[in-house]
């Protein structure tokens, strides 16, 4: 054997430096990962809390209506639904309707997956009237939810047809 060879036993696994956590990592976790949409939302539900005193000096409401008729907030709360989770309840449902053992338990199942269709469409119109009549952006949401929405309304429709 050669003298030479001073580490002739080669392991596996990882080095020292490949086994930092990134977790570790200066970066990793920002001190505020919150986003713009998420400050606008929190602004909007804080403006719930300040109150509007009239010339009387007695209560005339509160800064929430204020807060609602800004573009960016609706454009926020429209960014910020969840449709993952929207999905995944919708998959759920299915399922519960699936392993359902009769067909009332399987109608009642059914009725989740319309309250959940109707609150979106619900949740959109809303966004949609508090935004300004004059603005080019309404006109384009229109267009957006008409063409985006045509065949899922179909759909909708068909199954609304068959239950």
């Amino acid at each position: 054997m050669s003298c030479d060879d001073k580490n002739t036993l080669q392991r596996e696994g990882t080095s020292e430096l490949n086994r930092v956590l990134a977790a570790l990592n200066v970066s990793f976790a920002k001190p505020d990962e919150r986003d713009n949409a998420d400050l606008l939302l929190f602004a909007k539900r804080y403006a719930g809390f300040l109150n509007y005193y009239n010339a009387g000096n007695t209560l005339d409401g509160d800064w929430e209506v204020l807060m609602k008729m800004d573009i960016s907030v609706t454009l926020a709360t429209l960014a910020k639904i969840d449709i993952n989770a929207i999905a995944d309840y919708r998959k759920l449902i299915y399922k519960r309707i699936r392993l359902s053992t009769n067909d009332a338990e399987a109608k009642e199942q059914f009725k989740f997956v319309f309250d959940l269709i109707f609150s979106l469409i619900r949740l959109v119109d809303e966004q949609y009237s508090l935004i300004t009549a004059s603005l080019e952006t309404r006109e384009f949401i229109r267009n957006t939810i008409e063409n985006k929405m045509q065949q899922a309304l179909l759909i909708t429709d068909k199954l609304f047809g068959e239950f």
